[in-house]
Parts: C-alpha cells; sequence; structure tokens
C-alpha cells in the first residue's frame, strides 16, 4: 500500500520505479495506491501520467495517514498476503531495484527487472 499526492515531488520520482514492478510483478503481488490530501482530478491526472495501473483508492481528508500514523509521503507499507500484518514499511522514495529487494526478502518473489 503506497501512500503519495500529485502535488509531492518526491511521489513524482518514486511513480516510475512502483507502475513498473507493479506491472513485472502482474498478480503475483497486488498493489495499491493511496492518493492522500489531494484533489481527485490530480490525482488521476498524475496516475494516468505516471502510468499506474494497480487500483487507486482517493483519501482527501488523510485519514489512512492519520490511521497509521504516516509522518510524510511517500510511504509503503508491505501487508501480509491475508491482510491482517505490517510486514514492513518504507518512508521516502522506492526504485525499482529497492523494492524488487523488498519484494523478495519479504515475499520470497523473484521479479527479473527489465
Amino acid at each position: 500500500m503506497n501512500l503519495w499526492a500529485s502535488y509531492c515531488d518526491i511521489c513524482r520520482k518514486e511513480s516510475p520505479a512502483v507502475a513498473q514492478v507493479s506491472r513485472l510483478a502482474g498478480t503475483r503481488v497486488r498493489f495499491l495506491g493511496v492518493d492522500t490530501l489531494d484533489k481527485r482530478a490530480a490525482a488521476v491526472r498524475f496516475a494516468e501520467q505516471h502510468k499506474l495501473s494497480f487500483p487507486i483508492a482517493f483519501d482527501p481528508n488523510g485519514i489512512v495517514a492519520d490511521k497509521y500514523h504516516v509522518p510524510g509521503l511517500p510511504y509503503t507499507f508491505f501487508i501480509s498476503s491475508t491482510g491482517t500484518r505490517i510486514l514492513g514499511v518504507n518512508i521516502g522514495a522506492l526504485t525499482a531495484k529497492s523494492l524488487l529487494n523488498i519484494l523478495h526478502k519479504l515475499y520470497g518473489i523473484s521479479i527479473a527487472a527489465t
């Protein structure tokens, strides 16, 4: 679960890597973006521009960020396959390499980068 916003410069840097790894992972990993404290139209443009093909939840009031005590964006949670446990977090921008390494470490999934 990746919390981001269209106005976040670091999120802009991170988005291509998350989009790429999401496409490479296919159905082996489920990605969810949470657009946080943002305008829906801006978020939709951002998702289209960065080719985010995974589901996006819109949280204009920052309820998810508040619930999980997120100090800033981007912030990524790695959640168990049952959805009941947080296995890890990443604060700040992910690169494709770092995201692939985390997926391998936490879930045992090996994905070849292109």
